[in-house]
């Protein structure tokens, strides 16, 4: 009988995958599956419309676009860092020299 308070181990903690890792190996499937689902619906359109594949090729360039945005907004959300994290780079990072008001060369003062 196994003891009730062991807690469970999910698929990605069995197996030692991290949750990004999950999340982003379902990408390609997001693409594949905008890219028919636009396919689908313009042909559809076509023969219950009786036109020619116009909607089939509008939908279906519209699909894959769909998905390329999806992508790329999975990749983005991803690659964003924490907000602790962030705010240790910015005390680690040098001071930008742009900021800097300089009286050497290249400053004219007037006065």
């Amino acid at each position: 009988m196994p003891d009730d308070q062991t807690p469970k181990k999910g698929f990605a903690e069995y197996f030692g995958i991290s949750d990004s890792a999950m999340r982003l190996s379902s990408l390609g499937l997001t693409l594949v599956f905008s890219t028919f689902i636009g396919f689908g619906l313009g042909w559809l359109l076509d023969k219950f419309l009786k036109t020619g594949p116009a909607f089939t090729i509008l939908l279906l360039l519209l699909g894959i676009v769909a998905g390329f945005i999806n992508v790329y907004r999975s990749v983005k959300i991803e690659q964003e860092p924490d907000d602790e994290d962030s705010e240790e780079d910015d005390r680690r990072r040098p001071p930008d020299d742009s900021q800097h008001i300089s009286g050497g060369k290249g400053c004219s003062s007037k006065g």
